[in-house]
């Protein structure tokens, strides 16, 4: 050939090739051995670009792709991508056995199904024993090329030729071809005075717009909530591209929007709000109806904690405080200050020596506590806390020094 420039591997080669809309060769594959004679017999489309090749080859294995023949004659099925590069390639067979793979069809979920018909001896992979002289056989991949499901159709002393495969958009499969010599029995089938062979037109389902998701639910956090949920049964024959994920009420942020990810985080949410969410799947045809909402959640924090500018300092005493700002979304269980005779740049909440905690109302907004019985001189620091069901947030205090007292109450802030 040289339109494409396609060089031959071996004895015969399959071949592949796109042409764009007007006919010009976008590329093209051959596939083939040192002495193997291949035969592509079957191909199609998905959704997304992908190609399908359906066929057999023998007299030797496969370098391109590299296939290691299992019996006298091997069906195969290999998967390109939109490029035109093998994503993968699988071979049917067994020990003597002589296995044609005629025809090749993929449903909108993107599963692929080859059919065709072996002799002569049983298969192991898959693994089917033979019915007849000569038996029809369908078997489903999924789209990383592992089989799904196989099946063989025939009759003791029957001759079954199954030479075309289709598939709908919900995954239905449709086999044609015809059979002599005698009935089957897989399925019954009583052999008429005539036949003549049946081919069925491998059908394409026309791309529409992706299912609805299933199964949504949420898990709350902090101002930001985990969003879980179940791809369509039908991607409308057409892969699907990314998910979005809504917040009702409306303002949380979907970080992982166009995504493919079955998990969204969604950001920037009100903690103390309850939400709930739906979803929608998106393919190139266009964005699929909204899920069913997901049942409500609230997220929540821990609360909001400041620290007062100043402390006011007396001789063995001192009025320290806080300001709680937002409770995280949950009721306060306790506020105060915790305090130590520390060295400057600690944290007295993170140390378990002669700390001191003085507990205040829980409730937001500023508050104070007195601490007594302080040494004059002696350094001090404290941060103020408040607690709510989620946790603790602590906020170190503000240096203030009285040197000319010789009193000091230090802490930095965190």
């Amino acid at each position: 050939m040289t339109t494409p420039l396609l060089k031959k591997l071996g004895t015969r080669d399959a071949f592949a090739l796109k042409l764009d809309s007007s006919g010009t060769t976008t590329w093209a594959k051959n596939y083939g051995g040192g002495g193997a004679s291949v035969t592509g017999s079957g191909i199609a489309v998905d959704g997304s670009g992908n190609v399908y090749l359906g066929g057999y080859f023998s007299s030797a294995n496969l370098g391109t792709p590299a296939l290691t023949k299992l019996g006298t004659r091997d069906a195969f099925a290999l998967k390109l991508d939109s490029s035109g590069t093998t994503t993968w390639a699988k071979n049917y067979g067994g020990s003597e056995a002589s296995a044609f793979g005629k025809g090749i069809a993929v449903d909108g979920s993107g599963n692929i199904y080859l059919g065709g018909y072996f002799e002569e001896a049983s298969l192991t992979t898959p693994a089917l024993t033979r019915i007849g002289t000569h038996d029809g056989f369908a078997l489903k991949l999924d789209n990383s090329g592992t089989t799904t499901w196989a099946k063989n159709y025939g009759g003791d002393g029957a001759y079954a030729n199954l030479g075309s495969i289709a598939a709908d958009r919900s995954g239905n499969v449709f086999l044609g071809g015809y059979f002599q010599s005698a009935n089957l029995t897989t399925p019954a089938l009583t052999l008429s005075s005539s036949f003549s062979p049946l081919l069925i037109a491998a059908y394409l389902p026309e791309p529409a717009v992706p299912g609805v998701p299933t199964g949504v639910s949420a898990v709350s956090g902090n101002a930001q909530a985990t969003v879980s949920f179940t791809a369509p049964a039908s991607t409308g024959s057409a892969a699907i591209t990314g998910y979005t994920v809504t917040s009702n009420p409306a303002g949380g942020t979907d970080s992982n929007a166009g995504s493919t990810s079955l998990s969204h985080v969604i950001t920037g949410l009100t903690n103390g709000t309850s939400y709930t969410f739906t979803v929608t799947a998106t393919n190139s045809v266009g964005t699929g109806s909204a899920s069913s909402a997901s049942s409500a959640v609230t997220p929540v924090g821990t609360p909001t904690i400041t620290t007062p500018t100043s402390a006011s300092i007396g001789s063995t005493t001192a009025t320290l405080g806080g300001n709680v700002t937002a409770t995280g979304g949950a009721s306060l269980t306790a506020v105060g200050v915790v305090y130590a005779a520390t060295s400057a740049n600690s944290n007295p909440q993170l140390s378990g020596n002669g700390v001191t905690n003085l507990a205040g109302t829980a409730a937001t907004g500023v508050f104070t506590v007195n601490a007594t019985g302080l040494t004059a001189g002696t350094a001090y620091s404290y941060a103020a806390y408040a607690t709510n069901s989620v946790g603790t947030t602590y906020r170190l205090g503000c240096r203030r020094r009285h040197a000319d007292q010789r009193r000091d109450l230090d802490s930095v802030r965190r």
